[in-house]
């Protein structure tokens, strides 16, 4: 397993760089909506609205991205949920086994070791709150609700 204390590292530095990226692209896009003339036919118009949107979409990413910075470090697991960097493996309704490590921020989950993720404040993440080796879980997909059963659980460190 990744240490804990690396793999957040590594993650605030890829959200402090895709920040800059973002905020760079978002200073080019006001300058050229800025350089617009008034005048122009429907097509100006049309790219005109397609800067508007990608400009609207850098800044909710922007929004994003320093809400997850400003909150820090991870936060401490509520009483029963798992905390964050614990491994666990999990043979779903179809038949497949996964591992997943819980992570605090989604953007820590493109990380680059082999398990895949699980945030904290995910439905699943939540139903797996006291659960123990051999336990059946059941969480809400937006298909309807769905079994898990726990098939191994390694905490951080261990």
């Amino acid at each position: 397993m990744a240490d804990t204390g690396n793999a957040i590292a590594r993650t605030r530095q890829r959200l402090e760089e895709e920040l800059a990226q973002l905020r760079a692209r978002r200073s080019e896009l006001a300058a050229e909506l800025g350089d617009r003339d008034s005048v122009g036919d429907r097509a100006d118009h049309a790219d005109l609205l397609e800067q508007a949107d990608d400009a609207a979409w850098l800044d909710d990413r922007i929004a994003e991205i320093t809400g997850l910075l400003a909150r820090g470090g991870v936060p401490e697991p509520a009483a029963g949920r798992l905390p964050h960097g614990a491994e666990v493996t999990l043979r779903f309704d179809d038949g497949e086994v996964s591992t997943l490590r819980v992570v605090a921020i989604p953007e820590e989950a493109t990380g680059d070791d082999d398990a895949g993720a699980v945030t904290l404040d995910s439905p699943l993440g939540r139903a797996l709150v006291g659960s123990k080796v051999g336990d059946i879980v059941q969480y809400g997909t937006p298909s309807g609700p769905a079994l898990v059963e726990v098939v191994a659980l390694r905490m951080p460190g261990e």
